[in-house]
């Protein structure tokens, strides 16, 4: 077996290392002790470079290791931690991360890192000298190691004696080291873990470790590896105490710790392939479809114990439900975590100063709406960082601080979730706005005058609309935020726009929990069933005919003291209108708007599973998938957002 047989093994991990990376150096411009930011972002970076080392990628273990080198020199304070030298740690990590992704596409690592590697090695100071004292703690290093103790971690210091005839000391030196790596955190080398993997070092080393092992535990697992003559063990009890031997002692005899031991809670969890979890939903979907049948054949037949079974099948099917779900959520963080890097470098290219700050980051949801997040996200983070936040001379100028925040924060309201993006900018001009539109034609002058606010800031979604005066990188050419919107919609999602002039704005994306399976009112039309999503629907009522009202060539009726547009569902999917004197009325919600939709019949509720319409009938409008009932009938459903765009479409065109 080849190291090849690990390789998606590898890329998995090293990717979870370098997102690890990214979030802590997010975190290490603002820390006011960035020692223990350090001392993370160092140990990510040494576990990378044991892994590309093992599997043979010379290139990425090149430069981790003298990226580690400079990490462990800001440890000990012998190189100051600045901007530039953390906008070159982002620059390592997008280049390995690009190197990463065509290992996975070639299977070869790229050539290319040669010049980041002697970036890297610029910044590390010449004649370094390490002293080999046990006991020789920096500042900086004691202060990490203290507060372990302080937080009542154990801390052990570890003498490692090799064997006079071993041919390569600093190989039994590297798995040592790597072996303290799976135990615990480790704190300090001496002599430097650079020295010892180069074998610098007479027959014995030492290291100081964070580790919940007992004392015997960590000799026993040492032990093991070959060509060590001893392993000695004590707890660490302050710089000025520590008492290791080291003479050539026989490792089993070390005696046991009289330190409290305490246990190390495995995690329980394992890798599953997405695919995996994919065809197990699909699985889960065909069974919630032929629990619908099961309910509609108890009900047909009306036999006690098959509607019994019936019963006890949908209880069952309801817990598993509940279980796939929350198999399937996953936590915003994974997106959330990509924009700290771009929004500080966007930042620099406009002269900004921007403060990013992120909430909310362990709300859960779908992983299929989670993959169709991105670029909405993306696209409303780089309007607000072009057309809300100003120049720090225009905003001192007007009494705020020179650094603008952009907060991207998610949390739950009931079964949605919330997403918001925030700003402390200069917020959206209204006036400006309405002049854009009335002089694309989204709107007449008339119009303009009765609009709330709400409504003048959705004219930003229209289609090519943009307010920027210049064409730039980021904007201008009026293609971002009706991509945004579309994208939203066909996730079962909405957007709504607050912003007050001269303070900033919000923008609030709403989504469903999950879009896989949905709760629907069935509805029926001549002899079709079409399903709408219940997450849309106010209210259903029954209207006479002599209540239904005409404007304008525009059919109206009252909800609750509103007039509200009524469309026929019928002309909208090319069927004919029924003649009776009630109509059935669906009122729709979205955005603090009303639209109402006129039926045949309303059959009720029933949670179906969406399906894809598929590659010849995706763009259809005014339809979001379809769903296979009980009876095995293909339903339609409706996409009711199609009922409040400004310019409709019938759904069969």
């Amino acid at each position: 077996m080849t190291q090849y047989n690990y390789l998606e093994m590898f890329l998995e991990e090293s990717t979870d290392h370098l997102k690890a990376m990214n979030e802590q150096l997010f975190l290490l411009e603002k820390a006011s002790d960035p020692i223990k930011v350090l001392a993370e972002i160092f140990r990510s970076a040494h576990t990378l470079k044991g892994m590309a080392a093992s599997m043979g990628f010379t290139q990425i273990a090149n430069v981790t290791h003298v990226l580690e080198n400079v990490l462990d020199e800001m440890r000990s304070g012998k190189i100051d931690v600045d901007s530039d030298k953390i906008d070159l740690f982002f620059e390592a990590v997008e280049q390995l991360e690009q190197a990463l992704e065509q290992i996975e596409t070639s299977g070869a690592e790229p050539t290319t890192l040669q010049e980041l590697e002697t970036k890297l090695s610029q910044l590390q100071l010449k004649n370094e000298k390490v002293s080999i004292e046990t006991d020789s703690y920096d500042e900086s290093t004691e202060h990490v190691i203290n507060q372990a103790v302080e937080q009542g971690i154990p801390v052990l210091v570890i003498a490692v004696t090799v064997e006079q005839t071993a041919m390569l000391k600093g190989v039994r030196a590297y798995m040592v080291v790597a072996e303290v790596d799976q135990f615990g955190e480790l704190l300090h080398a001496s002599p430097s873990t650079e020295k010892l993997e180069e074998g610098e070092f007479e027959e014995t080393f030492t290291l100081t470790v964070a580790t919940g092992l007992s004392e015997e535990t960590v000799v026993e697992r040492l032990s093991l590896i070959s060509e060590i003559s001893s392993v000695n063990v004590s707890p660490y009890v302050g710089k000025k105490a520590i008492q290791v031997e080291t003479k050539s002692n026989d490792s089993t005899n070390a005696e046991p710790s009289s330190v409290k031991k305490t246990d190390v809670k495995n995690q329980r969890s394992i890798r599953v392939q997405i695919d995996k979890l994919d065809d197990l939903m699909y699985m889960f979907e065909e069974l919630v479809i032929e629990k619908g049948r099961l309910e509609a054949l108890a009900n047909q037949l009306n036999h006690e114990d098959l509607t019994s079974t019936s019963e006890k099948m949908s209880r069952t099917i309801s817990h598993l439900q509940d279980v796939m779900l929350s198999v399937r959520m996953m936590p915003l963080e994974t997106v959330f975590s990509r924009f700290p890097r771009m929004v500080r470098q966007v930042s620099k290219e406009l002269g900004k100063n921007i403060s990013f700050q992120l909430e909310g980051t362990e709300t859960e949801i779908d992983r299929a709406i989670i993959d169709e997040l991105s670029d909405p996200i993306l696209h409303l983070l780089r309007n607000s960082m072009d057309h809300g936040i100003e120049l720090p001379k225009e905003r001192v100028a007007t009494g705020k601080p020179g650094e603008g925040t952009i907060t991207l924060r998610a949390y739950y309201s009931g079964s949605k979730v919330v997403i918001e993006i925030e700003d402390d900018g200069a917020g959206i001009q209204r006036e400006r706005v309405l002049d854009k539109a009335i002089s694309n034609g989204l709107i007449t002058l008339e119009q303009s005058s009765s609009m709330n606010n709400e409504d003048v800031f959705q004219l930003l979604f229209a289609p090519g609309f943009s307010t920027a005066q210049a064409v730039t990188d980021l904007s201008g050419r009026g293609v971002g935020l009706d991509v945004v919107k579309t994208s939203l919609q066909s996730l079962g999602g909405e957007i709504m726009v607050t912003s007050e002039e001269g303070k900033g704005s919000l923008f609030s994306i709403v989504l469903p929990l999950t879009v896989s399976i949905m709760e629907v009112m069935l509805i029926g039309l001549q002899k079709e069933t079409f399903a709408i999503p219940v997450t849309s629907i106010l209210e259903t009522a029954l209207y006479a005919k002599k209540d239904i009202q005409l404007s304008n060539n525009q059919e109206i009726v009252q909800v609750r003291g509103r007039l509200v547009p009524l469309y026929s569902l019928n002309q909208e999917m090319g069927l004919d209108e029924s003649d009776a004197d009630e109509v059935p009325v669906v009122i729709l919600y979205q955005n603090n708007e009303l639209a109402a939709i006129k039926v045949d019949t309303l059959i009720g509720h029933q949670e179906i599973v969406l399906k894809s319409l598929g590659s010849i009938l995706k763009q259809t409008k005014g339809l979001l998938g379809a769903t296979i009932l009980g009876s095995g009938e293909i339903a339609m459903i409706v996409d009711a957002s199609a009922f409040f765009t400004s310019k409709r479409g019938g759904a069969n065109e």
